[in-house]
């Protein structure tokens, strides 16, 4: 009694499945657009600009402080006055900051969008959120 048995192959239908999921999760094809040399420009003046605006930011922060308002003080040290007026005055202050040194590097688009981001999940305005798209 010769039987002969139909193999069924599940294993070539559970590996497509892997096989898609796997090349669904691989990350080489978004590696090659995110690290092409285009991309290396964009992201040094990103970080560039990231870099300048948080110096200057501090530094006229202070400036506005001590200078203008006449309060002496730090955040570290206090006075709890000092500490409060310098977290109203630096965030709107870092955002044009942002938007002047990121224009000044030809990306004045991409930073205006980021600091609409910003401000948009800070304030309950839904104008913003259509401005920053």
């Amino acid at each position: 009694m010769n039987i002969k048995y139909e193999k069924y192959d599940s294993s070539a239908k559970e590996l497509s499945s892997i096989k898609t999921f796997t090349e669904s999760a691989d990350y080489s094809n978004r590696r090659r657009g995110f690290f092409n040399s285009s991309n290396w420009l964009h992201w040094l003046i990103v970080i560039s600009v990231y870099g300048i605006t948080g110096t200057l930011a501090t530094l006229l922060s202070r400036i506005i402080l001590n200078g203008a308002l006449q309060m002496e003080g730090s955040l570290v040290s206090g006075p709890w006055g000092y500490r409060g007026v310098y977290l109203l005055v630096m965030p709107p202050l870092y955002s044009l900051i942002l938007i002047a040194v990121g224009s000044a590097f030809g990306k004045h688009l991409y930073f205006r969008r980021r600091v609409v981001r910003m401000w948009g999940r800070l304030l309950p305005i839904k104008r913003l959120a259509k401005i920053g798209r």
